[in-house]
């Protein structure tokens, strides 16, 4: 889409260009819009080759690289999130394929609801009163237990003066091979498109909550009540005790070990184990290497 074809309020394209994503500066999406409101995120910008368009003040607006396209507003972020709504209310910018896949070989209950553009695979096993969102694809032998609801709309509101909007979200989940997910779990969709994605042979056991834009590698084990909120990124062979609660933004590195009830505010390494609450300060968790 070209930037000068965007309809927001006060925002003026300065310098027109097509970009195709959403995101952040630091996202690695190709040809991607985002927005800039300080000098401090100049140098990234400049370093980042997938940035076709940016939303930012016209006093930076002439300090953007020429190749990148822009748009001024008094208000940058505000501006990109209105942008981002504007493009899920008002046109086909994020959109997902027509129909409905189910394998001849997926067994689905009659009170599923299946949305549009979701794919079930071969052997995949949908039980009953699951929810399956637009755009989801349950990998191969999957099995989606009772009551949970993959693809669900996250958790993201902005404060704008004395209002609270909400952010659409866009993006779909991606279940892989050989996961089951057990009853009355949620796993939110991402918020600029993309995916929310499940690594195969994963396990997540009842009552978890997978917030959007997350990325859970393979071989995990989740245990019950476990929140992992939004941007987590965990490698493979993980374990996350019942009640753990992981932070947004954190990377928890392959084969670590986070106890039961145990609250992560910080990233852990490879093969640490993590227990009770690590809320900023080291002295109030314990961090020791993974027995082999």
């Amino acid at each position: 889409m070209n930037l000068s074809e965007v309809i927001v309020d006060g925002l003026i394209c300065y310098r027109n260009g097509i970009f195709r994503n959403l995101g952040f500066v630091g996202d690695a999406k190709e040809a991607l819009l985002t927005f800039i409101e300080s000098e401090n995120f100049l140098p990234i910008l400049k370093q980042k080759l997938n940035v076709s368009a940016v939303i930012t003040t016209p006093e930076l607006a002439e300090l953007i690289p020429d190749h990148i396209a822009v748009a001024c507003h008094c208000a940058p972020r505000r501006a990109f999130y209105e942008c981002h709504s504007w493009l899920y209310n008002e046109t086909t910018f994020y959109k997902f394929e027509e129909g409905i896949r189910i394998s001849q070989t997926a067994k689905v209950h009659p009170t599923a609801i299946i949305e549009e553009g979701a794919e079930i695979c071969e052997k995949a096993h949908i039980e009953a009163y699951v929810v399956v969102g637009r755009g989801v694809r349950i990998g191969d032998r999957s099995i989606i237990r009772s009551g949970s609801i993959i693809g669900g709309e996250g958790f993201e509101f902005k404060r704008w003066n004395e209002k609270i909007c909400s952010v659409p979200h866009t993006g779909t989940v991606v279940i892989g091979s050989d996961v089951e997910v057990q009853h009355n779990c949620v796993i939110d969709r991402s918020v600029f498109g993309g995916q929310t994605r499940i690594g195969d042979f994963t396990k997540i056991d009842n009552m978890v909550h997978v917030a959007h834009n997350c990325s859970i590698g393979c071989r995990c084990l989740i245990a019950a009540s476990a929140v992992i909120s939004g941007s987590v990124v965990i490698g493979d062979d993980v374990w996350v005790g019942p009640g753990a609660v992981i932070s947004n933004g954190i990377t928890i590195g392959s084969r670590a070990q986070i106890a039961i009830g145990s609250i992560i505010i910080k990233s852990l390494l490879p093969d640490l184990r993590a227990v009770g609450r690590a809320i900023g300060h080291i002295s109030e968790a314990l961090e020791t290497k993974t027995q082999t």
